[in-house]
């Protein structure tokens, strides 16, 4: 599914920054086989899901048009993607997609209840997070899924390479990331 973008209160650099982010979330989701197998949703019997730093909404808005039967809450920290997701749910008649500001390092006092959502979506957070902040992250997540639910985590990796360049770039990079705190391993 394509979106388009109108979003007049905003200056044209945000909306095509805007529109570019949608852009390049619906190739990535493409080239992941999808925003989530339908089997797979159909067979766990979900009824909410959360997708944490939603974004502009992609993949929230997928799955709420795919499955009407769910509850879908998207979160960010940003007010204008929020803005601009919940505007896109509006437009496409999604009564059962909500958006909502957030911080995801926040959630442990957010207006969410115990074992509020089915399914939550994480994806391509790592360079929004320092490693200390994983920790209250995941216990937040599993404070907010149903005993049984699914919490999905989608992350990049480096690829593997039989160039010595790329390799020896890729160390500097992780010895980089590491010294800024933005790893998922911890210092040996």
């Amino acid at each position: 599914m394509t979106y388009s973008l109108t979003v007049p209160f905003v200056a044209p650099l945000e909306e095509r920054d805007l529109a570019r982010q949608l852009h390049v979330s619906r190739l990535l989701l493409d080239a992941m086989g999808g925003s989530l197998p339908r089997q797979h949703l159909l067979a766990s019997q979900l009824t909410s899901v959360l997708d944490v730093a939603c974004g502009c909404g992609s993949w929230a808005l997928d799955i709420a048009t795919m499955f009407p039967f769910l509850h879908v809450t998207g979160i960010d920290t940003s007010e204008l993607c929020v803005a601009c997701a919940q505007r896109l749910a509006d437009e496409q008649g999604l009564i059962n997609a909500q958006f909502l500001v957030q911080d995801m390092c926040t959630l442990a006092s957010s207006p969410f209840k115990l074992d509020s959502f089915d399914l939550i979506n994480v994806a391509f957070i790592a360079p929004t997070l320092l490693t200390t902040d994983y920790a209250a992250l995941i216990q937040s997540l599993f404070y907010l899924c149903r005993p049984g639910g699914i919490i999905r985590w989608t992350e990049m990796e480096l690829p593997l390479t039989n160039s010595a360049a790329f390799e020896q770039f890729t160390a500097l990079l992780c010895r980089a990331l590491d010294a800024t705190g933005q790893t998922f391993v911890s210092p040996d």
